[in-house]
């Protein structure tokens, strides 16, 4: 007999899900502009075994602006930590909020978090360590965001952020050099697969025998996410 799951309208066998080993997600930006339905779907699609939250969960320290939807999401996540590995890794908007994150999701919080599966050996880490451009500090960041927010509020809002973040993704992101970088750090460190988020630029490729994969994101479509199967295999994932 199978166990069952209660999920919106309809009920799920665990059997049922496709099972991974670990599932990774970055740049929610809970708090924003962010769409946490589609990832608690995500949540409820795998059965796995660790769950890394890959920076930038949360938009900024303002917890007010958190919406019941993105409350619901949170929620999911703390049930996930009573079964499975949930381990957060820190980015530029998280700093400063790793006791509470502790607290409500049941989760470590780490600046880069490092396993192993058979021989292989994978790092998740945000990435805006390897931006050296200024707004990636928190203060910068917390500007960045209010005006992201007005912008989106106001009618021809959409198509200018979406204007500005693509020059961001193309220029100041930098998403080339933070690609080399981690490559670089991931050399040092003796792992052979990296996994970033910061960009919002879903990626997979090969750099010097090191796998670099980066999560992308959850504010702009299409959204992304990635998967590690139980034999090490990384597939990046598009959320449709």
């Amino acid at each position: 007999m199978g166990v069952w799951l209660y999920r919106n309208l309809g009920l799920v066998t665990i059997y049922n899900l496709e099972r991974i080993n670990t599932l990774i997600i970055s740049d929610l930006h809970l708090g924003n502009i962010s769409n946490p339905n589609e990832v608690i779907n995500i949540l409820h699609k795998y059965r796995f075994n660790r769950l890394i939250l890959c920076g930038d969960i949360f938009d900024s320290l303002n917890f007010s602006r958190i919406r019941k939807p993105e409350w619901r999401l949170l929620g999911e996540i703390r049930k996930v930590s009573k079964r499975a590995e949930v381990e957060w890794v820190e980015g530029n908007h998280d700093i400063g909020i790793a006791d509470v994150i502790s607290h409500l999701v049941g989760s470590e919080v780490h600046m880069e978090y490092q396993w192993q599966i058979g021989d292989k050996k994978f790092l998740a880490i945000h990435g805006h360590q390897f931006d050296n451009l200024f707004w990636v500090s928190p203060k910068m960041s917390k500007i960045g965001s209010f005006f992201y927010r007005l912008l989106t509020h106001l009618p021809w809002g959409k198509s200018l952020t979406k204007l500005i973040f693509g020059a961001e993704q193309s220029f100041s992101r930098s998403s080339e050099r933070i690609k080399e970088r981690a490559v670089h750090h991931a050399k040092h460190l003796g792992v052979n697969c990296v996994i970033c988020g910061h960009t919002h630029k879903a990626e997979r490729k090969f750099v010097d025998k090191i796998e670099y994969v980066n999560a992308g994101g959850w504010t702009e479509r299409p959204f992304s996410y990635v998967v590690i199967h139980p034999d090490g295999i990384v597939s990046l994932k598009f959320y449709t």
